[in-house]
């Protein structure tokens, strides 16, 4: 079983973006588990603020708040390949600015590869809900202008 969880990512100005991405754990405590790994890892690398987690998380004590650098959405996309269905894309919202160098986000840096290894074979967060599938590479990851 697999679960689709959606995450509501807020800035300084108090603009909200919205990510769903798809969890392999088999019950809803080890969702709880997967998420609570996923958003210490995501902080380390976006200065977004967690207003909202879809299986009914409510950041209501403000627990995540939004970081200074939010004040302007400018994120990142990251090219990964899939084993069978080609690239896909995953974008991450408000990426700390100190992970970019040149347009081009570190991806040797310890915090973003945390990150994106919870997507590549092994992790537990797939892209792509329709059909839930785990990422063999990272390609690459540019700054969104």
């Amino acid at each position: 079983m697999a679960f689709q969880v959606r995450f509501a990512w807020l800035d300084i100005q108090g603009r909200t973006k919205n990510q769903t991405i798809t969890t392999t754990a088999a019950t809803i405590a080890a969702a709880l588990t997967d998420v609570a790994n996923y958003v210490a890892k995501f902080t380390v690398i976006s200065d977004g603020g967690l207003t909202d987690i879809s299986i009914s998380v409510t950041n209501a004590d403000d627990a995540f708040v939004a970081g200074p650098g939010t004040n302007v959405d400018v994120g990142a996309t990251f090219q990964m390949q899939t084993p069978t269905q080609g690239k896909k894309i995953m974008r991450l919202p408000m990426i700390k600015d100190a992970l970019v160098t040149g347009g081009e986000v570190i991806l040797t840096d310890l915090g973003v590869l945390a990150w994106t290894d919870l997507f590549l074979t092994g992790g537990v967060w797939r892209l792509n809900n329709a059909n839930p599938t785990f990422q063999t590479a990272v390609l690459k990851g540019t700054l969104d202008t």
